[in-house]
């Protein structure tokens, strides 16, 4: 059994880690990278657009380090499998168990949810005002949900989608489905900051990590204290 470096958070509560690459020069992502096993990096050399590659490696190096810190192991011997619709899980090392995890990242962004023992889902999106929001909304809204973005001003009109799109997401990656299912056949509300819902024994809320950006995190059960943590790259590799 590894000792863990790191206190998992308790139950009811989630760790959330953020990081903007925008802070790193090339050089320094490509310092990173070197810190991954040789299938992750060709995994992310696959990405023809340098802005995808440079997000993809620092998510993965984030996830990995921030994993590290809580299960007391080296990267190397962290160890990932995946359920019916994609969604990660640890499975190496011993001390995995009861730690839980989820992922997203826009543009520069990354975020990590980190709880111990319930199902926990977190999603960020860039709040882009380019995007045909009367298109996109009645394909994945609740008629409740339409009604509520249509009394929205027209300055708060997308912040207020993707308030509702970021929970969404967050309450469907939590359970484990993804957009494999409709994002119509949840309702979430367009949201409010620091306002809490609970829904069908899942509890969720809006986060505030970075100006221009909407972000939300699900959690299992009825109480929800969010920490939020800022991650700091490391500064070497892992022996």
């Amino acid at each position: 059994m590894t000792e863990l470096r790191r206190a998992l958070p308790r139950m009811g509560a989630i760790d959330v880690w953020y990081f903007d690459s925008k802070t790193l020069s090339a050089p320094d992502v490509e310092k990173l990278s070197r810190t991954l096993g040789p299938e992750e990096r060709a995994s992310i050399d696959r990405f023809r657009d340098e802005a995808l590659r440079r997000r993809h490696a620092v998510a993965r190096v984030m996830v990995l380090s921030v994993l590290g810190e809580y299960l007391g192991a080296p990267t190397s011997a962290i160890a990932f499998d995946r359920s019916r619709y994609g969604k990660p899980f640890v499975i190496a090392p011993e001390a995995a168990p009861t730690i839980r995890f989820n992922v997203s990242h826009s543009d520069a962004m990354t975020i990590i949810a980190v709880a111990n023992g319930l199902e926990v889902g977190i999603d960020i999106e860039r709040i882009r005002r380019d995007i045909p929001v009367d298109t996109i909304a009645p394909s994945a809204f609740t008629p409740k949900e339409l009604s509520a973005l249509s009394r929205v001003s027209p300055d708060d009109r997308f912040p207020a989608f993707f308030a509702c799109w970021t929970r969404k997401e967050a309450l469907l990656k939590a359970q484990g489905t993804g957009l494999s299912r409709s994002p119509k056949e949840v309702e979430v509300g367009l949201g409010r900051e620091g306002e809490s819902l609970q829904t069908g024994g899942w509890i969720l809320t809006a986060l505030d990590v970075a100006s221009d950006y909407a972000a939300a995190v699900a959690l299992e059960g009825a109480e929800i204290a969010v920490d939020l943590v800022p991650w700091d790259p490391p500064s070497s590799p892992e022996a």
